[in-house]
């Protein structure tokens, strides 16, 4: 689309509206336009000026039937265009004087209203430049206001925002409180549950031991009898002869060697007294007094030089080892 021009009446510069003045010369279009319309105003004047003497009525003295000649005053036929003698043209030659008495007035009144236009663009533009300035003050008050506006609701945005921030993190310590609550809760109830586990796993546990227990001292009963039965076979077969006593009794008060709890264990005993029916010993270790009947005994080892243990190279010698029956 083709941009709109104004050409400049002064240098004929092609200016692109809008614009008030050129932009080569800086002549006022307004002021032009001005002119143009004072201009066109004494044109019109200049039209009416001439049809009012085209009905004035000729001189006074004037007859009706000639009319004289303005430049050479020869006496024409009325209503004669032009002189018969100097052969001016009537009208031309008083629009010519029309024209140069106007020119001088229209001329003055032209500078008259050109300097009014002028003065009145000058105060145009001091008004526009005020008003561009109450404007300026205007927006630029404007402006401040609207940055109040704006720093007034960011502060306020960003306490609402503080706020909502302060409430999301309360309801998040609450939430996070109450979670663990129920944590401690569900963890309580799983300790007490585990606990009633344990203890009725202990209740049965126990039970079966208590069972287990009660089958073992039966079951070691019953051993016990058929041991004891067994050791009442063993003794009748066993009956002592009176040269045990005797093989014993030169070993009365010294030191011996006694195997009686453990088939492998010999301990070192003191052979207190020898009877017809038991003998008693005096164990070392915990310098306790024991008898066994003489059925009892199933072995009496007895060397030239000792009886030696030989369990290590810190090994006992004794006079004699007596092995006994052991009861479990």
């Amino acid at each position: 689309m083709a941009e709109k021009t104004i050409k400049c009446p002064k240098c004929g510069h092609e200016n692109i509206l809008p614009c008030d003045e050129c932009i080569r010369c800086g002549s006022s279009f307004a002021l032009f336009s001005e002119t143009r319309s004072v201009l066109e105003e004494m044109k019109q004047e200049k039209e009416e000026i001439e049809e009012i003497e085209d009905l004035l009525p000729l001189e006074e003295d004037q007859e009706e039937d000639s009319v004289f000649c303005p430049k050479c005053g020869h006496e024409n036929p009325f209503l004669s265009e032009e002189c018969t003698k100097c052969g001016i043209i009537f009208a031309k030659y008083y629009e010519i004087q029309a024209r140069t008495h106007e020119d001088e007035e229209e001329r003055e009144e032209a500078l008259r209203k050109k300097e009014e236009a002028e003065q009145r663009a000058e105060a145009l533009r001091k008004q526009r430049e005020e008003e561009e300035k109450a404007e300026a003050l205007r927006k630029q008050k404007e402006a401040e206001q609207r940055a109040e506006a704006l720093r007034k609701q960011k502060e306020k945005e960003e306490k609402a925002k503080a706020l909502r921030k302060q409430k999301e993190e309360e309801e998040r310590a609450e939430a996070l409180k109450k979670q663990k609550e129920e944590k401690e809760k569900a963890e309580a109830l799983k300790k007490q549950k585990e606990e009633e586990e344990k203890a009725e796993a202990l209740k049965k546990q126990k039970e079966e031991e208590e069972k287990a227990e009660a089958l073992r001292k039966q079951k070691e009963g019953e051993e016990r009898e058929d041991r004891q039965k067994i050791e009442q076979n063993i003794l009748k077969a066993l009956k002592p002869k009176p040269k045990i006593k005797d093989l014993l009794k030169k070993y009365e008060g010294q030191a011996i060697g006694i195997n009686y709890d453990n088939p492998t264990d010999i301990k070192g005993a003191s052979l207190a007294r020898v009877n017809d029916d038991h003998f008693s010993i005096l164990i070392a270790d915990d310098q306790l007094m024991y008898s066994f009947p003489l059925t009892s005994i199933i072995s009496i080892i007895e060397g030239v030089d000792g009886v030696s243990t030989g369990i290590s190279k810190n090994d006992t010698t004794f006079s004699v080892v007596i092995k006994v029956y052991h009861i479990a």
